[in-house]
């Protein structure tokens, strides 16, 4: 009766079962007995099997819909589930269409306590812990931390401003702190110190900076990360005890549950149940087989991207998580949906977790059960989070109206934001508006002019009582009171506005689509559409002095929309008609009269900021500018967005060194500032900052909309206060569809109005934050529940004529007006803008130690020891055995040294090849100009590690000791160590990232080394490849420095098969004939002009960014 294996013998037993039992003929009795067979087999498998096997109901083929009455129960081997059976069991055991893992969660916590089993916890504990880094002056360390306990069964929210400690204090518990940091105090998971036990193997850390592969598609990220971390070893470890408990206690599970909970405990697969959990959890299905992308490579949009990085951690078996700012760049919808997921997680499932969030809408707030507040690196609050706003108020902090309870903790827990002469004010009930200023002003006045009254009246009337002396005031010490209040009030009196002249523009675009290539992975499931629609008849205006949030969930087509009008695809189809002022767009002109605030903060990391402004407004505002009137610029734009105090900061690169992120946003937003332009695109600028720097910010782009600028901004998660900022409102749905355009209205009333206006729609909750209902009331549930299609509503609408006729209007240009137009292309000429670039470089390379210096150290490394190995050969030319050593000590010098040139000065043309699109795409300066000063750069430090190699090499090999030999000995050694430089830059410029270029360049190094004539000399190397002798540059290195050392030796070389000359014997056997000096030299200068043309030809032509 026993089959080979598992499978074969289950069948077996179910279809012996069936025909033991008469049919009744009840279909649905019919289905119970054949599922209590099925679950029969099922208990009299071998212990080991049993797992392998569960019970799924599926819709037969060819039945249409969902319902249940038509479902047959089926046994699955869930160690060999197709992906449309790993799909099907998540969908079972999550009873929802929606993200919300409640139930499923909740049933398997059921399962587990009807047994009595329970799961592993962590309590967290960490007590005087303080994090100390060796800093620039004035800087400081995070100080101590007061005793905090993170419990099981509690989901914790850690709230801060940028630079409090957060990130710090994450990786502090997930022991993942720099080696570099000291820290003391203790840290302990269930009173185990982190040395006690593998940390990384108990908690994850979910980091702020997304790090992907960008060719690998989220599923396969997240299958990867699954693989890898063991994800089967969350259910697994209790499986077989669970199985035994119920089995003894006669209890039958949910087939749906078991089904999931067997699946994801089965390892070693590629892919992963619990894959797909993750992916219906964070809203990723329907993104599953897109490639990640990056900077470069076109993929999924910001917000999915944050979310592939919090799937790559939680898609493990860990149960204690330290998440770092997981929704930047989603909005509030998606965050409250991932962070209710996390909380169904923590209660359910027992799991520990700590979540730092910058700008938590209040629904989302709601969900945390604690609260953590950091200031300055120090604990000002630990405890329940519903304590935390009744602990503020009783220091005298009051919540404002229409605030949420976040933004305000934020906002108290920022020092400098913060003023003793209010908090008095509002203890004692004065008031503190700016209109009591002025009134006390008056009063003063009034006050001052009586008083000089009274005392001419007193002179004029009073004798004194005695004779009068001179009266002597004794100062006392005066103390420094610098209030922050006064600060505060001097700044807030001021208007911030930018002063240099600009032309107001308006853009209107009409029936705008955007298609690119229908991708592979659609393709091959029998999509048959070629092209894929991300933009759908998109219409609007963007008016001078108007500023406008463009708001729509993640993949929405926000950022898409944004790069279409502002001609920063590089493929794709567009279709539509966009214009500036009635104008025709055209692309070179509009260029120069907008900017562009990037979603992600591409920046050179060895400038500073000020250094950064400075190089943007040097290139992008006109030659009329002055150099005084540029630097003042500069300076009020630092002061706009608070980067005057980290001016010589470095910016550094992402995640790793240099500006936090909230401040390389207000960098990202500066740099684009300060060239003045008319129209300006912001993409995201808020996303990454807590709610006071998005405060600042907004506040700055508010200050520049009030010049008569035209600004576009898309934004996530606004609070009440940034959002009712913005004057209109474009709001889009997935597919790039538009469902609302128009004026947001006081309060947002007129967008309230409008969908309030829809039958069904849930009316907003009063004080409820706009921008959160619009997104929830607007889901694509409501739209299934409701029956409507929002984007059909809004085409149909008075508020879509409306648009139109303002689209119609500003369509055609004002009598009179003419286009603009500019005499070149760029606001610079060549030379000025070289020379602007080789300014930036030289910082750059200057302070890249990394780089620079490893190569001086490397090269003097090398030079001494080729000088020991190859000692005092150079004199040793009586032998053809002697003669090849000296050979050897020349050639292996050239090409050792100069691959390593090559390959060390990728990674450096890679970053700043990055950024050199953005600044080509923003119109800073022709192509040329920047390989040329990429280029030239690179020689100061070449020449130095030429006279570095040659100096040692030389006297201690013991080469010929004339000026002339040594003089051509460095020409050579700097001419290849170029060449070579200049290759490694052609192959970064050639190919779509470094590593492709190492690859590549592997190849031509092996074929350089085989066909240079050393290892086979070139009489003996057959005629097929002879063309490549001649192409290869070591070739002619190696023929013009032997020639150059020994070509004029006349010592006689005396030995079997050969007497001559040691010149007669280069002519002879190497065919180094005499005369070829002046030839190899030029033949390499040519070779180091080649590859620097190559590499400034696929700088201007090739662009492998994919947007």
């Amino acid at each position: 009766m026993a089959a080979s294996n598992g499978s074969e013998y289950f069948e077996f037993e179910i279809e012996a079962g069936r025909d033991s039992f008469a049919r009744p003929s009840n279909a649905e009795t019919v289905e119970e007995d054949e599922e209590e067979l099925m679950w029969a087999a099922l208990a009299r498998l071998p212990s080991q099997k049993q797992g392998n096997f569960a019970l799924l109901r599926r819709m037969p083929s060819g039945v249409a819909g969902e319902t249940e009455e038509y479902a047959k129960t089926e046994t699955v081997d869930v160690r060999k589930l197709s992906r449309s059976r790993r799909e099907q069991v998540v969908k079972k055991a999550f009873a929802t269409n929606d993200q919300d893992n409640y139930r499923l969660l909740s049933a398997i916590k059921e399962r587990l306590d009807r047994v009595g089993l329970e799961v592993p916890k962590v309590e967290v504990r960490f007590k005087n812990l303080k994090v100390v880094a060796d800093v620039q002056t004035g800087s400081r360390a995070l100080p101590t931390l007061i005793n905090v306990t993170r419990d099981t069964l509690r989901m914790t929210l850690l709230l801060g401003p940028p630079g409090s400690g957060k990130s710090t204090l994450l990786l502090a518990l997930a022991g993942k702190l720099d080696s570099n940091l000291e820290k003391s105090g203790n840290v302990t998971y269930n009173g185990h110190h982190l040395h006690e036990f593998h940390v990384q193997r108990t908690s994850a850390y979910i980091s702020q900076t997304d790090n992907h592969i960008p060719e690998l598609t989220v599923r396969e990220t997240l299958d990867f990360a699954a693989r890898y971390q063991g994800s089967s070893e969350g259910f697994a470890g209790y499986m077989k005890d669970l199985a035994h408990l119920e089995k003894e206690r006669k209890i039958r599970p949910s087939p749906e549950i078991d089904a999931f909970m067997k699946a994801s405990s089965v390892g070693g697969n590629k892919h992963s149940v619990s894959t797909d959990y993750v992916l219906k959890v964070l809203g990723l299905d329907v993104c599953s087989d897109t490639i990640v992308g990056s900077d470069m490579l076109r993929g999924v949009s910001g917000g999915q991207r944050k979310r592939v990085t919090t799937g790559e951690m939680v898609v493990g078996p860990r149960k204690t998580l330290f998440m770092d700012e997981i929704s930047t760049g989603l909005d509030s919808s998606t965050t409250y949906q991932i962070v209710n997921c996390v909380r169904n997680f923590v209660h359910q499932m027992d799991a520990t977790v700590l979540m730092a969030l910058l700008q938590p809408a209040p629904e989302t707030f709601d969900l945390f059960d604690d609260l953590v507040l950091l200031s300055e690196g120090y604990v000002v609050y630990q405890g329940p989070r519903e304590d935390a706003l009744e602990f503020f108020e009783s220091l005298g902090f009051k919540l404002p109206p229409r605030k949420g309870v976040a933004d305000f903790l934020q906002e108290k827990s920022a020092i400098g934001d913060n003023t003793v002469g209010y908090n008095i004010l509002e203890g004692h009930g004065l008031p503190h508006n700016d209109n009591w200023y002025w009134i006390g002003v008056g009063a003063l006045l009034l006050y001052a002019l009586l008083f000089n009254n009274l005392v001419t009246l007193a002179l004029a009337y009073l004798n004194p009582l005695r004779t009068s002396k001179t009266a002597i005031p004794l100062d006392a010490t005066e103390e420094n009171c610098t209030g922050e209040g006064v600060i505060s009030q001097e700044e807030g009196g001021k208007k911030k506005g930018m002063i240099l002249p600009f032309q107001p523009l308006a853009m209107t675009f009409h029936n705008v689509n955007y298609f690119v290539d229908m991708p592979k992975a659609m393709s091959s499931k029998g999509v048959p559409e070629k092209k894929l629609q991300l933009l759908s008849n998109v219409s609007g205006v963007f008016s001078p002095g108007v500023l406008t949030a463009l708001v729509g969930s993640s993949g929405a087509g926000k950022t898409t929309l944004m790069d279409v009008l502002a001609g920063r695809k590089t493929g794709g189809y567009i279709e539509g008609d966009i214009k500036i002022s009635g104008h025709p767009k055209e692309q070179s002109t509009f260029a120069r009269i907008a900017g562009y605030v990037e979603q992600n903060d591409i920046h050179s990391p060895q400038v500073t900021v000020e250094e950064s402004l400075w190089f943007s407004s040097s290139l992008r505002l006109p030659k009329e500018v002055s150099k005084d009137q540029r630097k003042e610029f500069v300076e009020e734009v630092m002061s706009l967005v608070e980067l005057d105090i980290l001016r010589h900061a470095l910016v550094g690169l992402p995640g790793s060194s240099g500006l936090s992120t909230e401040q390389r946003k207000r960098l990202t937003i500066a740099v684009e500032l300060v060239a003045n332009p008319s129209i300006i695109f912001m993409d995201e600028p808020t996303s990454g900052l807590d709610a006071r720097a998005a405060a600042i910010v907004m506040r700055t782009v508010r200050n520049t909309v009030d010049t008569g600028r035209t600004v576009v901004c898309t934004i996530h998660q606004p609070s009440i206060d940034i959002f009712e900022a913005f004057d209109e409102l474009l709001l889009m749905k997935r597919g790039g569809r538009v469902i609302y355009g128009g004026k947001l209205g006081v309060h947002s009333q007129t967008m309230i109005d409008y969908f309030q206006g829809i039958s069904g729609i849930t009316p907003i909750p009063s004080g409820y934050n706009p921008a959160t209902w619009m997104l929830e009331v607007t889901t694509p549930s409501v739209e299934e529940r409701l029956g409507v299609d929002f984007a059909d509503l809004y085409r149909r609408s008075d508020q879509y004529r409306g648009v139109e006729s303002l689209i119609k209007d500003l369509s055609v240009p004002p009598a009179g007006s003419q286009p603009i137009k500019f005499a070149s292309m760029y606001s610079k000429d060549q030379l000025s803008q070289f020379l602007i670039c080789l300014w930036k470089q030289n910082l750059v390379y200057w302070r890249s130690p990394q780089y620079n210096v490893m190569r001086l150290c490397f090269t003097t490394i090398a030079a001494l020891i080729f000088g020991t190995v190859f000692w005092d050969i150079g004199s040793k030319r009586d032998s053809t055995k002697a003669l090849f050593m000296v050979m050897g000590a020349l050639y292996s010098a050239c090409l050792f040294l100069g691959v390593n040139n090559a390959s060390s000065v990728q990674p450096i043309v890679s970053i700043e090849r990055t950024v050199f699109y953005r600044e080509r795409a923003a119109g800073m300066y022709a192509p040329f100009a920047y390989a040329a000063a990429q280029g030239l750069v690179e020689i100061p430090y070449i020449l130095m590690q030429t006279i570095t190699y040659g100096i040692i090499t030389y006297f201690m090999i013991n080469f010929e000791r004339t000026a002339r030999k040594f003089f051509l000995y460095l020409v050579f050694m700097f001419l290849t160590f170029t060449y070579f430089t200049f290759y490694g830059m052609m192959a970064v410029g050639l190919t779509p990232n470094q590593h492709l270029a190492a690859v590549i360049s592997s190849a031509f190094y092996s074929l350089w080394n085989l066909l240079s004539g050393f290892l086979v000399a070139k009489p003996s190397i057959p005629g097929w490849w002879i063309w490549f002798y001649y192409i290869s540059p070591v070739s002619w290195t190696l023929r013009g420095v032997i020639t150059s050392q020994l070509g004029d030796i006349v010592t006689i070389i005396d030995e079997p098969g050969y007497r001559g000359t040691v010149k007669e014997y280069l002519e002879v056997s190497l065919d180094y004939g005499p005369g070829m000096i002046g030839v190899s030299a030029a033949v390499l200068v040519c070779f180091c002009l080649f590859f620097f043309g190559i590499f400034a030809f696929s700088v201007k032509f090739l662009n492998f960014q994919r947007r």
